[in-house]
């Protein structure tokens, strides 16, 4: 059980860490090009256009625990500003949903009946896509997944 916490902890730790790395990272990138030259057309790059959003079908699993709730279903979207990237999402939409599925079935109802759980559990979703198109695709350009429907049962 003690393994298991520390694991779980280590790796939100790892989560939130190559988060901020890959913000710092993206915030340092646009204030740099920003420092010189034609700042016009440079801004005109940086400024996303529309979100676009991916439906993702409804997914449900049993909760790793049998305790107050049995089930856990979710309805999600993935949100990007490269229309390029839609056609490669459904692409790999399988790989994604498997390693999705394979994520949540190791969920407890501990894990995501808190705000904090859910949100946890976005970020190692949305983890899940970028690093199947990075794999797959050598593509980055997800910005978020969220959550349209939960329910626990």
């Amino acid at each position: 059980m003690v393994l298991i916490i520390v694991g779980a902890v280590l790796g939100l730790l790892i989560i939130i860490g190559g988060t901020v790395g890959l913000t710092l990272m993206l915030v340092g990138n646009g204030s740099d090009a920003q420092g010189g030259g034609d700042t016009a057309s440079t801004e005109k790059k940086v400024i996303p256009k529309d979100a676009l959003y991916v439906p993702v079908k409804t997914m449900t699993v049993n909760f790793a625990d049998k305790g107050v709730a049995q089930f856990l279903q979710l309805d999600m979207s993935i949100m990007t500003y490269d229309p390029e990237l839609i056609d490669l999402i459904n692409v790999h939409m399988p790989v994604m949903r498997n390693d999705m599925l394979n994520l949540l079935g190791t969920q407890t109802f501990k894990d995501v009946s808190t705000s904090e759980g859910k949100e946890s559990l976005r970020i190692k979703l949305l983890l899940i896509v970028q690093k199947v198109l990075m794999e797959q695709e050598e593509r980055e350009g997800v910005e978020a997944i969220y959550f349209t429907k939960i329910i626990m049962q």
